[in-house]
């Protein structure tokens, strides 16, 4: 759950079993040291039953995961991510969900992915994957536009099928206030920020716009970071605002909706969330 894709694929493996509860459901995860995974079986009847086939990106993981298949008779594989089980004929058929192609299409944005770094062959394996798969799912209209034309999916076969809105149970005052004071928060008014550190996402615009905004006003950025990119935290020490900027690091869903619900205001200065700029 420390990204975006990972925020998807855990609603969803929440919200399907109760919009279809007469199909079966099973649910793939990298280890099982995922919080979701002792999450689901809380829950009892009605959820997903809870595999750990490996990392998809990983070639020993997806020959798993393809005999789990063919063991288990699945007929329908979806990949939240791109990156996954490709289509065997007559025995199941995939849909994939493209978020974004940002990693073809502005590798600049993104200058330490290996998506990056090899764009034949990223853009080979996506190609394959999304012409063998049955649907490709995307968020976004104008992102439908660009897998068309780079991918050559079909319009038939793409669905635009926006993201939905998660539904956490609202916290207390008092829920909220404890949440704050395990990151030093206290009752001082702050903004949020939250996303990877990957340039494109804008994290350096947005420390900088904070910056140049003055106030008393605090800096929540929540979120994974990343070895690859760490020019955030060099700007947070040249412009001197250490004491007004905490990073949380990776939270589990209950905690964000805790800090959202304490913040003064959401930031982002993103420059590829849901639309392809010209």
């Amino acid at each position: 759950m420390e990204s975006g894709i990972g925020q998807y694929a855990y609603w969803l493996a929440r919200a399907l079993p109760c919009v279809a509860p007469d199909l079966e459901f099973r649910l793939w995860l990298p280890n099982r040291d995922d919080p979701l995974v002792d999450e689901l079986r809380r829950n009892g009847d009605g959820t997903p039953s809870v595999c750990i086939p490996g990392d998809p990106r990983r070639f020993g993981s997806t020959l798993r995961a393809t005999l789990r298949l063919l063991a288990s008779g699945g007929a329908l594989y979806h990949s939240p991510d791109w990156i996954g089980v490709p289509a065997l004929p007559g025995a199941w058929r995939t849909v994939v969900t493209v978020h974004d192609l940002v990693p073809l299409l502005a590798p600049e944005w993104v200058p330490g992915s290996l998506k990056a770094r090899h764009p034949h062959l990223y853009q080979a394996a996506i190609r394959t994957i999304a012409r063998s798969a049955s649907a490709v799912i995307t968020d976004t209209p104008p992102w439908a536009v660009e897998i068309m034309k780079h991918l050559g999916v079909r319009p038939g076969r793409l669905h635009v099928i926006p993201l939905g809105v998660a539904a956490p149970r609202r916290a207390t005052p008092d829920q909220v206030r404890a949440t704050l004071a395990r990151f030093g928060l206290g009752e001082g008014p702050y903004v949020i920020t939250v996303g990877r550190p990957e340039p494109y996402k804008g994290l350096c615009s947005a420390i900088r716009a904070f910056a140049g905004a003055g106030g008393s006003e605090r800096l929540v950025i929540v979120g994974m970071g990343d070895p690859r990119y760490v020019e955030d935290h060099e700007l947070v020490r040249r412009l001197n605002l250490g004491a007004r900027v905490v990073y949380t690091g990776i939270v589990d869903p209950e905690t964000l909706e805790h800090l959202y619900q304490g913040a003064g205001g959401f930031l982002t200065m993103s420059r590829f969330e849901g639309s392809f700029p010209s």
